[in-house]
Parts: C-alpha cells; sequence; structure tokens
C-alpha cells in the first residue's frame, strides 16, 4: 500500500497500480477497503489516459456492490458515454448499460433503467441482464397494482 500511495507523480500507468491494488481487496472479500483504491485508479484514468476509462466504470460497479447506488449512477452514465464515444466492441457496452439499468432501477429511476436494460440486450443479450429486466418488469406491474400515484413512469418503464 505505501509504495502505492507514494506514487510521486500521476502517469498513465498509475491508474493500474492503484486498480491491481483494489482488485487484490476486491478478490479477497474486502470491497469496503477496495473502494478508495477503485475511486484513486479513475481519478488517476480520468487526468491522465482519456482513451482507457474502465477504471471509471470499475469504480461504478464497486459502488453498487457496497450499495452507493447514487454514486453508482453518475460512474457508469460517463462510463457508458465514454464506450459510446470510444465506439467499444458492443460486448463490452453491453455490462455496462445493464450496470446502469440497475443503478437507475435502485434509485428509482425506474423508465431509465428500463431503457438501458433493453438497450444493453440490444447490443448483447445475457442471462443477467435479461433477468434483471424482467425483475424490473415485475416490480413496476406490483407497484401499478397498489400505487397509482405515478403509473405513466411504471407504464412507460413496462412498454
Amino acid at each position: 500500500i505505501e509504495e502505492v500511495e507514494a506514487l510521486p507523480k500521476m502517469t498513465t500507468n498509475s491508474h493500474q497500480l492503484y486498480g491491481s491494488k483494489a482488485y487484490l481487496f476486491h478478490y479477497q472479500g474486502k470491497i469496503h477497503e477496495a473502494v478508495p483504491f477503485f475511486e484513486k485508479a479513475a481519478f488517476v484514468a480520468e487526468k491522465t489516459d482519456k482513451r482507457n476509462l474502465q477504471p471509471v466504470c470499475n469504480v461504478g460497479e464497486i459502488y453498487g456492490a457496497v450499495n452507493r447506488w447514487k454514486e453508482a449512477v453518475g460512474h457508469l452514465e460517463r462510463c457508458v458515454a465514454w464506450g459510446e464515444r470510444a465506439r467499444e466492441v458492443k460486448e463490452r457496452r453491453a455490462p455496462a448499460l445493464a450496470n446502469l439499468g440497475v443503478a437507475y432501477m435502485r434509485t428509482g429511476q425506474y423508465a431509465k433503467a428500463s431503457a438501458a436494460l433493453k438497450k444493453s440486450l440490444t447490443l448483447h443479450q445475457t442471462d443477467q441482464a435479461i433477468k434483471n429486466l424482467h425483475e424490473l418488469q415485475q416490480y413496476l406491474e406490483k407497484q401499478n397494482k397498489h400505487d397509482s400515484s405515478n403509473p405513466k413512469d411504471g407504464q412507460e418503464a413496462i412498454k
């Protein structure tokens, strides 16, 4: 840890050092300890290597893993936008969109969740994305039966 924290300046490889430490903690099951290193990797990558914002995507995913969904949304939106600008291959953009859909769902943005999940499925179908969309649709159908306070948002998302 000391070597990583003592980096004298940011270089294009610095985010890889932070990312490596983050993954080490993550794979050891120490997710909360991994978060600051994922954050540092993303910060450095955005400052030094605009072509590789994968660390930003990683932060969005790790925020979701620790239930910091509002923060996850911002990082995952930047991740998806970066993937579209970089014309990332469809198979790599699809998981980012699916993760963004889940983050939207967890923050109550159901129409956006549905759109992101559906778009991810048009790029690359995965069982997890199908499951997430199905979960969202079931939740919205249940909400619409019990709560008519905002049926438009729920109905829009189900379509």
